[in-house]
């Protein structure tokens, strides 16, 4: 491993005391709370509170923005008493790469050893953001990391680096979709890290269209074998995959759909040692999964790590006679940290989780049939393209939204729609930025 990384993840909060930052014609000071998480490449620091300097406790002269020792005390008090980190944060107008000042750098320096002292478990941090870059310094076990990203959670997902980064044309393959979505829409496409947990039916259709999109690196999560009953619904399985991992079937189609995509298996059922620690360094997660209580543990993750969601389910359903088919009906969820989640939704339950447990069959509207229910490759696929688009809007940025949305599809009655947004507020939201706690 390389040198460690620093990442500030937030949600609509962070990304609103940024631009406040930077449009408020005058120096700033806001303090980001949050809880720190270690990942394959670095740490993440967990956007869970914002707090702006009030203007009593704040004076500017020829040097900058000051603040009084009353303002220090209230901020450690409050991560003393709440476990959490802190990072100070102001804006510098100029474009391009930014830098701290020698007052930033010595007051930098005083405020990280304090902190430190206040919460030794936590990282702590201060830093100037930028129009085009960020840039900053983490204390962490004693040791000083510069912060090298910012990442703001919405749809569109927003990031900034220490410097603005190089534009590379994109691949002559993607000429149309580029004419769609722009040239820097593809190019978020292509730096993007996508995790897909799932690649039976739906799933192996998500990374098949993912593949073709031209996404920079998939992560798949799937410990399932190919059997001769998946092959009516499986993307890119054919009768020599029967006893093949799909995680492997399905990685060797998109790489033949692209040979540039970037792929990593991990074959085991989330949440494994493995996906639990490298997940949370992707951009979006996909979920393909059979049950509430995998749905359940996926939803949670993505809340503590603030990492959007976007969740594929579907069931088929014949009357009690067996002759006339009753339901055909499916979902597709795109989950926002700040949104309401797979529970509130009500794709989750207590209720539900109890039933999987007792191996009872569970109704779709209730969550997922048991495995070896109908399935219908077309009905699978409209869902899975679905999921596409979403990661497509939450990646290339097509339209700004902070809402969750929740698609479901009634293929007997041939609508699709969105239904109307819930408020937030059960149990799994309260786990909001938490990370490993």
């Amino acid at each position: 491993m390389g040198p460690l990384t620093v990442e500030l993840r937030g949600g609509a909060d962070l990304d609103h005391a940024r631009t406040f930052l930077l449009e408020a014609g005058r120096e700033e000071l806001v303090a980001v709370l949050g809880r720190v998480a270690q990942t394959e490449y670095g740490l993440v620091f967990l956007a869970q509170e914002i707090d702006h300097a009030p203007e009593e406790m704040v004076w500017r002269d020829e040097d900058g923005l000051h603040w009084k020792p009353e303002l220090t005390r209230r901020w450690t008090h409050r991560i003393e008493i709440s476990g959490q980190g802190i990072v100070l944060l102001h804006g510098h107008s100029n474009r391009g790469k930014v830098r701290l000042s020698p007052t930033d750098t010595r007051t930098c320096g005083q405020m990280l050893e304090h902190f430190e002292l206040a919460v030794p478990v936590q990282a702590h941090g201060y830093g100037v953001v930028g129009p085009d870059a960020i840039a900053g310094v983490f204390a962490w076990r004693d040791d000083r990391i510069p912060w090298t990203r910012l990442k703001t959670v919405a749809c569109p997902i927003k990031i900034w680096f220490e410097a603005p980064p190089a534009s590379l044309p994109p691949a002559p393959t993607m000429a149309r979709q580029v004419a769609a979505i722009s040239v820097e829409g593809q190019a978020r496409m292509s730096a993007a890290t996508i995790a897909l947990v799932g690649v039976g039916g739906a799933g192996s259709m998500v990374a098949d269209e993912l593949a073709h999109m031209g996404a920079g690196t998939v992560l798949i999560c799937e410990a399932d074998i190919v059997k001769d009953v998946n092959l009516s619904r499986q993307e890119g399985a054919g009768p020599s995959n029967i006893g093949a991992l799909k995680a492997d079937v399905t990685a060797a189609s998109m790489r033949h759909a692209n040979p540039d995509v970037r792929i990593v298996v991990i074959p085991e059922r989330f949440p494994g040692q493995r996906s639990f620690q490298i997940l949370r360094d992707s951009d979006v997660i996909v979920s393909c999964v059979d049950g509430p209580t995998a749905r359940h543990e996926i939803n949670k993750f993505a809340r503590r790590f603030l990492i959007p969601l976007i969740d594929v389910g579907a069931t088929i359903r014949r009357d009690e006679t067996g002759h006339q088919l009753q339901l055909i009906t499916g979902h597709t969820a795109r989950v926002l940290p700040d949104g309401a989640c797979l529970e509130c939704e009500g794709l989750t339950s207590p209720a539900l989780r109890e039933k999987e447990r007792n191996g009872r069959e569970v109704p779709y509207w209730e969550g997922e049939d048991a495995p070896g229910a109908p399935q219908i490759m077309s009905v699978n696929g409209v869902l899975a393209s679905l999921a596409v688009t979403e990661v497509l809007r939450v990646v290339a940025g097509l339209r700004e939204d902070w809402q969750t949305r929740h698609w479901r599809y009634e293929a007997l009655e041939g609508e699709l729609y969105a239904r109307e947004p819930v408020a937030k507020g059960c149990d799994v939201c309260q786990t909001f930025g938490r990370g490993d706690e």
